[in-house]
């Protein structure tokens, strides 16, 4: 039997032990991080420039594109926190792998601005200013950020980060061929499955970002936290989209109406999974993984008494 009231005091509690522990830590590990983050793409978005790789990035929309970025990347910081229990020194890698992240990011949202063009995007906003219609832009936003990731690679092998470069260029490798495909057929039906939109459209530059985060960290420890991150990825996912009828429902009843009861099931079920994968952690990092799941507890609850839905169901055994 699930409480989600009983879940969110238990989270709660492990916030308050990881944060009397690493307070002052994690403001400083985030503090250099983001340090990092902004100098690294300063000098990408520099190069580029001045290289005059493509005409679109140049000194008018270089810090639209800049603000694009880092407001993708932003919502990568949140790993952060596993940075101190796990003893892993913030070094440039994870400010390069947050520069790919954050394009990938901005290319996405470029991708769906015709289906969510409330999104904002401002070096979209720019080039639709300059004159281009909505297709054109995306095509040129496209071409940018493709350079981008080609100078972030590069900018990785010169500084002898060959691993890193193969993790963004793979990644980005994979988001080509989703707009071959995305422009080969129509956007995803409301029948298929959510899981399925979200590991094919979200969860690469999700992964590249811990893969880059955990590389150096030994295998036992490296791949069970790899596993339990793509949970939380997906989990949250989830939970931002509880009340989006825009977004194929998490489960349904029989006439194709979504079962909020099932649908708080499935999510707890979630919850605790997560939990149980990480019990042969470190308690401090078992904290942290808590810590990164909050959130999407937190909306659950709110949308679950929104719902008038029982907050006390039957879970998996």
């Amino acid at each position: 039997m699930h409480d989600i009231h009983a879940l969110r005091s238990d989270l709660r509690s492990a916030r308050a032990r990881y944060e009397s522990g690493y307070q002052h830590d994690i403001f400083r590990y985030r503090t250099t991080v983001r340090r990092q983050f902004h100098q690294e793409l300063d000098q990408v978005l520099s190069f580029l420039v001045r290289n005059r790789n493509i005409a679109a990035v140049n000194e008018m929309s270089r810090s639209l594109l800049f603000q694009s970025i880092l407001t993708e990347g932003e919502t990568g910081m949140d790993l952060c926190v596993l940075g101190p229990p796990l003893g892993i020194f913030p070094l440039n890698d994870l400010g390069y792998g947050l520069i790919g992240y954050g394009i990938l990011g901005v290319l996405k949202n470029a991708l769906t601005r015709r289906f969510h063009p409330e999104k904002q995007n401002p070096f979209i906003d720019y080039l639709s200013a300059a004159g281009l219609d909505g297709r054109t832009a995306g095509a040129v936003c496209i071409m940018a950020g493709t350079a981008v990731l080609n100078a972030v690679a590069e900018t990785c092998l010169v500084n002898h980060l060959p691993d890193v470069a193969l993790m963004v260029m793979r990644t980005a490798q994979y988001f080509s061929k989703d707009v071959v495909t995305r422009s080969s057929r129509n956007a995803s039906l409301p029948c298929d499955p959510y899981e399925n939109i979200f590991m094919r459209e979200e969860m690469p530059r999700h992964m590249m970002l811990e893969h880059i985060f955990f590389r150096t960290l030994p295998p036992s420890l490296r791949f069970p936290l790899l596993e339990i991150a793509s949970d939380i990825h997906l989990f949250r996912h989830m939970t931002r989209h509880l009340a989006d009828s825009d977004h194929p429902p998490i489960t349904t009843a029989g006439d194709g109406n979504r079962d909020d009861r099932q649908a708080l099931t499935h999510l707890m079920d979630r919850v605790v999974s997560i939990r149980t994968h990480a019990g042969s952690l470190h308690p401090d990092c078992r904290d942290a993984v808590d810590v990164r799941i909050e959130e999407g507890l937190e909306r659950i609850a709110e949308w679950a008494a929104s719902r008038k839905v029982n907050q006390r169901i039957a879970g998996k055994a």
